[in-house]
């Protein structure tokens, strides 16, 4: 939406007792929070690909378990913060 337009219907909502619309999501944050989410997978792919290596093994890591679910965790979050950035907006 343009900005003229945000205004028009800005002023149209209020004249008419409607709730604003809402602005548009900011594209720098929300593309930031994308890029993290990527890199958090790729940590999950090293992850799993070390787990994989434990199973042919039979040894892993002591800390491969954590790192699994760190890496869950940090999706998760990485998603809930964009959902609401969207939702804000």
């Amino acid at each position: 939406m343009t900005p003229s337009g945000f205004l028009a219907a800005a002023g149209l909502s209020v004249a008419t007792g409607q709730r604003p619309p809402a602005p548009m999501v900011d594209r720098e944050v929300l593309g930031e929070l994308l890029a993290l989410r990527t890199a958090i997978t790729r940590y999950g792919v090293l992850v799993n690909q070390a787990l994989a290596a434990w199973h042919s093994t039979g040894k892993g890591p002591v800390w491969l378990q954590q790192a699994m679910h760190g890496a869950h965790r940090a999706v998760r979050r990485v998603d809930e913060a964009t959902d609401r950035l969207v939702r804000s907006r």
